[in-house]
């Protein structure tokens, strides 16, 4: 039986959504509120804590991949020292150029490699159907932070629905659905 994990999906979990828009700066980056508590509540409860996070701002020319990783490097610091233990980028435009970019699969899968995942007893927190579909797709219980991107969510009775990180840290602190299938990533 591999480790467990919690997947974050970025803007809109972690940090306030632009709509339409793109954080090409530090000083447009806001953590929503309780965010930092709810990563350490994991991390103390044994959760890895793994980002994965669509960033076609990179290949737009919106921003450099030095910009970006600059902007992860100041995340990371303000989360704090081992609150996070991957990241996992997409920078590109559609998913017919990788298997990375989410609805695919590609972070998840990558990540569960790189750290020994089990995948039917870790969780995928994420606010649009594209970070919905990635976890189905990988074997990932899912749970939808309401309101925030636009688009499809499958109906699915696996899917939770929140308004925040904090909601679904009490989730999956309360063991939502645990007992059910373990296993490795599909992809």
């Amino acid at each position: 039986m591999g480790r467990r994990a919690v997947f974050l999906d970025r803007d809109g979990v972690i940090n306030e959504l632009r709509v339409r828009d793109w954080v090409t700066r530090w000083e447009e980056f806001r953590f929503l509120p309780g965010v930092k508590d709810g990563i350490a509540a994991l991390k103390k409860a044994g959760f890895l804590v793994i980002i994965v996070t669509n960033q076609s701002c990179v290949t737009r020319g919106l921003i450099s991949e030095e910009g970006l990783a600059d902007i992860h490097r100041r995340m990371l610091e303000e989360l704090g020292e081992g609150m996070v233990d991957g990241l996992y980028c997409c920078p590109h435009q559609d998913e017919d150029e990788c298997g990375c970019r989410k609805p695919e699969p590609g972070m998840l899968v990558r990540a569960a490699d790189d750290f020994g995942i089990d995948c039917g007893n870790s969780y995928m927190v994420g606010d649009s159907g594209r970070d919905m579909a990635a976890a189905a797709a990988a074997g990932v219980r899912r749970i939808l932070v309401e309101g925030k991107a636009p688009g499809p969510v499958p109906d699915d009775p696996d899917i939770g629905v929140v308004k925040d990180l904090g909601g679904a840290v009490e989730l999956i602190l309360a063991g939502a659905g645990e007992g059910t299938e373990t296993g490795t990533c599909a992809g």
